[in-house]
């Protein structure tokens, strides 16, 4: 089934080119396979932010770019933890967002721990969890956790 599902989410990605940040939500079930699905694959990096956190709006383009360098060679997925699902729309198409994201109200922050925003949480290859905090990281400091989640 693991197989299955990545091999659709990767499906989907090559034939559409990109996945739209959009306004969907998604549930922690929903979120945990998307997760299990990359195991063996590939790392994956989940970023949970709003339109109106100073940090955040410096973090993202780092992770847009890293995104779009790394190609199928890392999952990106974005929670967005806008109250107003348009204002977080409009925000992930200013910001050039191509990977996924999805609206929560927190039920899944509070699944993560998340407390204050911008909040990273990083998993390796093998499903491991690496790498779970809040604040701002630069371009450099994401791409040294990625690097180690391709290698442990």
């Amino acid at each position: 089934m693991k197989k299955l599902l990545a091999a659709l989410f990767s499906a989907f990605v090559v034939l559409t080119g990109t996945f739209e940040a959009s306004a969907e939500s998604i549930t922690p079930t929903e979120l945990l396979k998307l997760i299990s699905a990359q195991k063996d694959q590939r790392p994956v990096l989940i970023s949970f932010f709003a339109s109106w956190c100073g940090p955040c709006r410096m973090e993202l383009p780092h992770l847009v770019k890293i995104a779009n360098d790394a190609g199928q060679d890392l999952c990106v997925i974005g929670i967005d933890l806008d109250k107003d699902v348009s204002a977080g729309e409009v925000f992930c198409k200013d910001m050039g967002i191509s990977f996924p994201v999805y609206s929560d109200l927190g039920v899944i922050a509070a699944l993560f721990g998340v407390d204050s925003i911008p909040f990273t949480a990083v998993y390796s290859d093998k499903g491991k969890l690496l790498f779970a905090r809040a604040g701002y990281m630069d371009e450099s400091r994401i791409n040294n956790l990625i690097i180690k989640a391709k290698t442990q």
